[in-house]
């Protein structure tokens, strides 16, 4: 439907600027391209510096800020990423309609010297799999040192609940949430833009334009796929094919976390 009604715009519109007040002004008055934004049109700083990208055709950086948020990272680091579900009525004890519900999780360690180790935990059956995540993340995030994450409203809001439904895990989940760094704010402060990002600041949008990976050739492609395969492979079991669902979703959230290793790298050798 979206590329029916969208597929005749051009490739920067104005429907990819920020402010939505202004986009729609300028989308009425019949100006879809952002190149062809009047000059004299007030926009916002960050709208400016995405018509500045996409007039300019490169990429915008503000070097400065990309080294200092380098510069606070304390190795070894721990690059981690969480897949859920939910469920309107709950179907686990200590849990509550629609709280997302950790199956999976991809734990990439790397050191000073790029030597990288990947750990992950992926459950299986129909019991909750909340008990035996929380044992294994145990052993493998360490006590120090920084966790990255991207879009870190998502995996703090998960340690949360752990913790409140597991409070005999509090401790370590608390410090947990304490050394999380997000990998989204280079992006949401604006410090690193480049055109083809589309006024997006998401993993997905951001990955293929640094690295050139994506989730194109993968199995599943988003969490949501990821969330009704593992469902209704273990959960409500309906599909059969179980070990190449584990394999699909094993790839995926193994992306997420080597995609952030990637951004990191790429922020340092610009």
């Amino acid at each position: 439907m979206k590329k029916a009604c969208w597929g005749n715009l051009p490739e920067y519109h104005v429907l990819q600027l920020t402010d939505w007040r202004k986009y729609w002004e300028l989308f009425e008055d019949g100006i879809l391209d952002i190149k062809d934004i009047p000059k004299n049109v007030k926009l916002s700083p960050k709208d400016q510096l995405i018509k500045k990208a996409v007039d300019e055709n490169k990429i915008l950086i503000t070097k400065d800020k990309i080294c200092d948020f380098l510069t606070d990272l304390q190795y070894p680091l721990y690059y981690f990423d969480f897949e859920t579900f939910d469920t309107a009525i709950p179907i686990f004890d200590q849990s509550r309609p629609y709280q997302k519900i950790p199956f999976q999780y991809s734990l990439h360690i790397q050191d000073e010297n790029n030597k990288v180790n990947h750990l992950d935990f992926l459950a299986s059956g129909e019991k909750d799999p909340r008990p035996s995540l929380l044992r294994k993340l145990k052993n493998e995030i360490g006590k120090t040192v920084d966790i990255i994450v991207y879009h870190k409203s998502f995996e703090i809001g998960i340690l949360k609940d752990l913790a409140r439904d597991f409070p005999e895990n509090k401790d370590w989940i608390e410090n947990m949430i304490d050394r999380i760094v997000d990998l989204e704010e280079p992006f949401k402060k604006w410090y690193y833009y480049h055109p083809k990002q589309k006024g997006k600041t998401s993993l997905k949008a951001v990955l293929p334009v640094i690295t050139g990976k994506d989730y194109s050739d993968l199995e599943i492609s988003d969490g949501t796929d990821a969330s009704m395969q593992f469902f209704y492979s273990y959960i409500k079991p309906e599909l059969s094919n179980l070990d190449k669902i584990r394999e699909n979703l094993l790839n995926y959230c193994g992306l997420d976390t080597e995609g952030m290793i990637g951004i990191i790298e790429e922020f340092k050798n610009g």
